[in-house]
């Protein structure tokens, strides 16, 4: 039996663990390059006009929300085909 100790620190390392994973999945899906144009969220703001990556495409963008689920909700202003 595994004491509270034991425990918390085998959930840590398996958090640790976790947080890693998910940094290399990040890491892979976007270059250094993209990493380093993304905007932080305090730089966003709701009704802002942006530029931003589409399938592929970088289109002009209006900011209607934050997404609960994460991320912004946006309507395509204008696009260049």
């Amino acid at each position: 039996m595994l004491t509270l100790k034991q425990r918390q620190e085998r959930a840590a390392r398996r958090a640790a663990r976790i947080a890693a994973k998910h940094e290399a999945i990040r890491a892979a899906a976007c270059t250094d390059n993209e990493r380093s144009l993304a905007m932080k969220k305090h730089e966003v703001k709701v009704g802002g006009r942006y530029a931003a990556k589409v399938s592929d495409k970088v289109v002009a963008v209006r900011i209607d929300g934050e997404n609960p689920h994460g991320g912004w909700d946006a309507t395509i202003m204008w696009s260049s085909s």
